[in-house]
């Protein structure tokens, strides 16, 4: 079947989930409400692994570091609604 798509097996419906990790329009529904956020990308300069090209940080969790920046984008807002969940 098609990449982003799956299908329970107990239940005849398929699934289209957000792409979270390819867009940065469904990575920002994961950010949690009236939280600030910062993001960057980079060029490979030597100061990071060649496989970081950006980073996201949202008020709450420490900064996130990945490969694209929606997916620097998903793991800060996972991390900052787990801080919250924490409190």
């Amino acid at each position: 079947g098609d990449l982003h798509t799956w299908t329970q097996a107990d239940v005849k419906q398929r699934h289209n989930p957000p792409a979270y990790t390819a867009s940065l329009d469904a990575a920002m529904t994961l950010v949690p409400e009236c939280r600030q956020l910062s993001m960057e990308t980079y060029d490979h300069n030597g100061i990071y692994p060649a496989h970081v090209r950006a980073s996201a940080w949202v008020q709450g969790a420490e900064r996130c570091f990945a490969a694209n920046p929606a997916i620097a984008l998903v793991a800060a807002a996972l991390r900052a609604k787990e801080a919250t969940n924490e409190q």
